[in-house]
């Protein structure tokens, strides 16, 4: 019986470090992008050049062209990209997108 436990023990610590290896190379994965995303300004700051929103899995689609999908069928997309655009220039003015930005949205 002890044996037993052991293994399991064993079978869980080693399932436990694989699934810590995956978050971790997700988590670089997604640094890497937010770098690779980043140019300097003509001030030298750092600045996105486009946002990113949604599930890391899902389809991913540019927030314009969300809005022309669903806006003709669904009045709550109407406006869309302008008022996501307002809605972070609201509450992360530091970080907000710029007008050439581009911001993706993704779903599942």
């Amino acid at each position: 019986m002890v044996r037993i436990d052991e293994n399991q023990e064993a079978i869980a610590l080693i399932r436990m470090a694989i699934d810590n290896d995956k978050k971790a190379q997700n988590l670089q994965d997604e640094v890497e992008m937010d770098a690779s995303n980043r140019a300097p300004d003509t001030e030298g700051h750092t600045v996105m050049s486009h946002w990113t929103f949604g599930s890391s899995s899902g389809k991913r689609q540019e927030s314009q062209e969300l809005e022309k999908t669903f806006a003709p069928n669904n009045c709550d997309f109407v406006s869309f990209d302008d008022c996501l655009r307002s809605f972070l220039a609201c509450w992360v003015p530091e970080d907000a997108p710029r007008y050439e930005d581009i911001i993706y949205v993704r779903s599942d």
